[in-house]
């Protein structure tokens, strides 16, 4: 519920109430396939954690005040309890935020806020399929907690037919989780028989998140670092967190010839996704008496579970840059009753093959010693 008061024009409050009762999955996948040559499909799930139940409430109160004509401000408090199992979570956030107008054509602007997630984004940075899950906040785990600072200064042109905004935020971020190291291909190969395995291979303690962000916009310019830092995790060193978005452009243009047509292109560009994906594979020290000529390896080492890969320090590889081109035009055309407008768009015209997801892959080359093998 959500409230609206005004008691006079200089001041304008809203105030509410929220309570969200949520039932948690965490880990469980769904398999569907079909494959037609044999007349089978296969449609089943795999459980390996129980259902998670918790109530998120909070209640806020802010005002929007206007002080003159060139300063308003909103402060506000948000008030929140997340219950889980017989653990209680409660935080008070306050959040602030100002504008001020220097001159007509000069504005800055300032916010602070203080803010609880109660439910974790879990992810992976491993080659192969992504697979962020949602996972809340437990007896172990506690809630994510941010404090942020954002500040602009803002310069419109050609009586605001151009704006140029200088924008640049720090945000501090503590509680977030992450997978132990190695804990994801445990869970892969444990994932059927062992139940809660993701709490077991989570690591919350001490975590602290920094981020840095300076934009440049000319049209949409963004340059931008976001870091993470575990005790545990990459000798303690920071690390680039999987969505750091070094640079990301987005450039848009639009013009109308006349009422009834208009196009549009658009093209953006992101850096790579950081993800943790082997640096190097080296043969293992086992021998085998069938290792050798005719096998799989060279001669002294066993043919199977003979590689060992080194991944090297934490999303140190960093996937192709995402780009794209889009095309639109519009044909408009009044009619009796209203305007009919046909649409007509091309989604990636250049067709860029943009990764989705990496993998690791083998290829036999001849070794050239007694006729042996060897995969690269």
């Amino acid at each position: 519920m959500d409230f609206d008061y005004l008691p006079n024009p200089n001041h304008y409050v809203k105030f509410g109430l929220s309570d969200t009762y949520h039932t948690f999955y965490p880990g469980q996948m769904e398999l569907r396939a079909v494959q037609p040559e044999f007349d089978e499909s296969i449609d089943t799930s795999f459980v390996f954690s129980d259902r998670l139940y918790s109530h998120d409430a909070y209640v806020y109160l802010e005002d929007d005040i206007k002080f003159n004509d060139r300063f308003k401000a909103n402060i506000g408090l948000h008030a929140s309890l997340f219950r889980v199992g017989d653990k209680n979570y409660t935080s008070l956030q306050p959040r602030f935020s100002a504008r001020y107008l220097i001159d007509e054509n000069w504005s800055a602007k300032i916010s602070y806020a203080e803010m609880q997630q109660n439910i974790h984004l879990l992810t992976n940075s491993n080659a192969g399929l992504p697979t962020d899950i949602w996972v809340p906040s437990t007896n172990q785990v506690k809630p994510q907690e941010s404090s942020q600072i954002a500040a602009a200064l803002t310069r419109t042109l050609e009586d605001g037919v151009y704006e140029i905004s200088l924008e640049a935020y720090y945000k501090t971020m503590d509680n977030l989780i992450t997978y132990k190291e190695g804990a994801f291909y445990e869970l892969q190969r444990l994932a059927r028989n062992h139940r809660d395995q993701w709490r077991r291979n989570l690591l919350w303690y001490g975590t602290f998140y920094k981020k840095k962000r300076e934009n440049i916009w000319l049209d949409w310019l963004t340059l931008s670092w976001t870091n993470r830092r575990f005790d545990h995790i990459n000798f303690g060193d920071w690390y680039s967190y999987k969505y750091d978005r070094r640079h990301d452009i987005s450039v848009v243009l639009s013009h109308e010839f006349s009422e009834e047509f208009d196009v549009g292109i658009t093209w953006v560009y992101g850096t790579g996704n950081a993800i943790t994906f082997p640096q190097a594979t080296y043969w293992s020290h086992e021998e085998d008496l069938n290792s050798g000529p005719g096998g799989g390896g060279p001669p002294g080492f066993n043919n199977d579970n003979n590689e060992i890969e080194y991944y090297g320090e934490r999303n140190g590889t960093r996937m192709d840059a995402y780009h794209r081109l889009d095309l639109g035009a519009n044909f408009h055309k009044e009619k009796k009753n209203g305007i009919r407008t046909w649409s007509v768009g091309v989604y990636n015209a250049y067709n860029r093959r943009n990764p989705y997801f990496v993998y690791l892959g083998t290829q036999r080359q001849n070794f050239g010693l007694d006729g042996g093998s060897i995969k690269m």
